[in-house]
């Protein structure tokens, strides 16, 4: 078992966007990038956002999001994808792609992540894929 106290680096990935949805005015690609809230889907109190990965599909961000212990990451967390557009990252308003909470287990931590399979946007639909996270431990 992991000691909840134990400290973890936290990493958003990459992620798959949905290529059937104009997500652009002009029908391009999106700005994807990944938003954290701690304290879980019910607010919109991001406490970190990563930068910003333009015009695509495929974004890839490898972007820290802090470091916190293993009982907050096992905790009820929430995973933000959004599209940026020209709005500042982490500023409203927000266009949200996708929004799920994240439940990471012990083996997760002891296999250094987690890949989402499908985060559903708040309209219901699975625009964001194969979200992957990563988990460091740090002594």
């Amino acid at each position: 078992m992991v000691d909840p106290a134990s400290k973890w680096k936290v990493t958003a990935v990459s992620a798959t966007i949905d290529q059937t949805k104009a997500w652009d005015g002009s029908g391009g690609a999106p700005d994807p990038y990944f938003g954290i809230d701690w304290g879980g889907c019910t607010g919109w109190n991001l406490d970190k956002c990563g930068p910003w990965d333009k015009d695509t599909y495929t974004p890839v961000w490898n972007a820290e999001m802090g470091t916190v212990t293993a009982g907050t990451l096992k905790g009820s967390w929430c995973a933000f994808v959004f599209d940026g557009d020209s709005f500042k990252a982490c500023l409203l308003p927000y266009q949200t792609m996708a929004q799920c909470t994240v439940v990471v287990t012990d083996a997760d931590l002891a296999q250094g992540g987690k890949t989402v399979g499908t985060c559903p946007c708040p309209d219901g639909n699975n625009y964001v894929t194969d979200l992957k996270l990563e988990f460091t431990y740090v002594p």
